[in-house]
């Protein structure tokens, strides 16, 4: 069991919301409206390093006039949040009974007045600091500072873990983090990278914090029922079928009078007698009615209740933090394979599972010496016979590390290159669980794909037509590939 509960059959009733928010005619900022009319949208929540898009289609006979096309040909500036979720009233909604899948800025604008829709697409807020360009030098400030000042500068909340330290080259008395035009979403990056941290925009929040993609698992046991939990139940079924033995003894009194009164009318038929005989009859109905429709079931419902508890023994579950992926095969009670979702598929590739060696060389700030850092070392020597290693080479130039932090890139870079080893690909119904920030663990299939895998792109779709999906790609390494250390 993971972060998503076990599929069951059941009706889904999932409900979304567009709002937008314009400029009025004098220029300054629009109201934030709910805009009907949407058939289609999708948002692609994607790794750390790039925004999250989104697209939305409207069909022009659906919207409001005053939001048709003619707004949007003449706006400079439009906001979309999509809002999507399982609201307890289906009929009756609004944006607080869903989730915010993405807040953020419209890029394109696509009009068809053929097909008569209209098409808007865009990036979330991470757009805003990967349009902008810098040469700035963060002089002695830490990393969390620095990510504190870009997320006010663009009216972003900074939701920042401190970081100790300062960042970027020591020059004698300072430490400057140079920049050469780079976007401040490079700069906050590479931050990142050095601290080991997450970088993420999630609405109007700047996320700056420690990476929470660590699979953890717990082990429930849940002990079976005590010996006075079984005797509690074994009273109540002995309760129950006396209630019964009493509703079925109270029918035989009335069936005795039936009788007898069936052998009076016989003997000397009468309409009093025939009403009384009807009466008693019905009576008796009445009886037997109560016990299969009321006593009956109680009691089969309490005795099974107590073979369960007798036959139940120690339960184990295993419960983990990842969205878990299911593949069952046939069984005797389903001779058809089982997946909690639509569609999966893997692939692997086989250069990489050779093995991947980085190679980071720099010059040290405090010596001027070169520095040439291998990970992992072992991976890299050459056995007898060969003039190569088998592993994969990948060797990069950074300038002014210590040992210790070329190390820690070195580690990075390999880490990052091995999880294209293995690649994910599924489809699933949409819920609004899974978040890149989230593992994915596959079960079931019985190979080395049952593994653990860092999501690259979740895409949700709501379609008027085709109800709320979404697909997944992750990667990651195969646990059989990675060299010893």
């Amino acid at each position: 069991m993971g972060l998503n509960p076990p599929v069951i059959s059941q009706v889904r009733q999932p409900r979304g919301i567009v709002t937008v928010q314009g400029h009025n005619a004098d220029g300054s900022s629009g109201s934030v409206i709910r805009l009907n009319g949407w058939v289609r949208w999708e948002v692609d929540n994607n790794t750390f390093y790039e925004a999250d898009t989104f697209r939305v289609t409207f069909a022009l006979s659906a919207l409001p006039s005053a939001y048709a096309d003619a707004w949007w040909a003449n706006q400079q500036e439009v906001f979309v949040e999509i809002f999507a979720g399982f609201p307890t009233d289906p009929e009756n909604y609004a944006a607080s009974d869903l989730q915010s899948l993405t807040y953020g800025r419209v890029d394109d604008v696509s009009y068809d007045p053929v097909a008569r829709t209209l098409e808007v697409s865009g990036r979330d807020l991470t757009a805003t600091m990967i349009d902008a360009k810098t040469s700035e030098t963060f002089q002695n400030l830490s990393s969390s500072q620095i990510a504190t000042l870009i997320a006010l500068r663009h009216g972003l909340t900074p939701i920042v873990t401190k970081t100790p330290g300062l960042s970027g080259k020591f020059y004698q008395i300072d430490n400057v983090r140079m920049n050469q035009q780079r976007s401040e979403w490079d700069i906050l990056t590479a931050l990142a990278g050095e601290e080991q941290f997450s970088v993420y925009v999630k609405g109007k929040e700047l996320h700056f914090e420690p990476s929470t993609q660590t699979l953890t698992e717990s082990v429930v046991v849940t002990p079976k029922p005590s010996q006075a939990d079984i005797d509690a139940q074994q009273t109540k079924v002995n309760t129950a079928k006396a209630a019964l033995e009493a509703q079925v003894a109270s029918f035989y009194p009335v069936n005795d009078r039936t009788v007898a009164l069936l052998n009076q009318y016989k003997a000397n038929p009468s309409p009093d007698l025939d009403q009384q005989l009807l009466a008693s009859q019905a009576q008796g109905d009445a009886i037997l009615a109560q016990a299969h429709a009321v006593q009956k079931p109680a009691y089969d419902a309490e005795l099974a209740k107590l073979k369960t508890l007798s036959e139940t023994s120690d339960s184990i579950q295993r419960v983990s933090n990842a969205y878990v992926l299911t593949w069952e095969p046939p069984s005797g009670e389903n001779g058809a394979f089982g997946f909690n979702g639509k569609s999966i598929s893997f692939s692997r590739a086989l250069t990489l599972a050779r093995g991947v060696v980085v190679t980071v060389q720099s010059v040290s700030p405090k010596t001027g010496k070169a520095i040439k850092v291998t990970f992992p070392a072992k991976a890299a020597n050459i056995k007898p016979g060969q003039s190569t290693p088998q592993a994969q080479q990948y060797s990069c130039v950074i300038a002014h590390l210590t040992y210790e932090k070329a190390l820690q890139k070195a580690q990075e870079i390999h880490a990052g290159i091995s999880q294209h080893e293995v690649k994910l690909t599924a489809t699933l119904p949409a819920d609004n669980l899974l978040q890149p920030t989230n593992l994915i663990q596959v079960i079931g299939t019985g190979t080395a794909f049952d593994q653990t895998y860092y999501p690259e792109s979740v895409t949700r779709e709501m379609d008027i037509s085709t109800g709320y999906t979404m697909s997944i790609r992750a990667k990651n390494h195969s646990p059989q590939s990675v060299i010893p250390l």
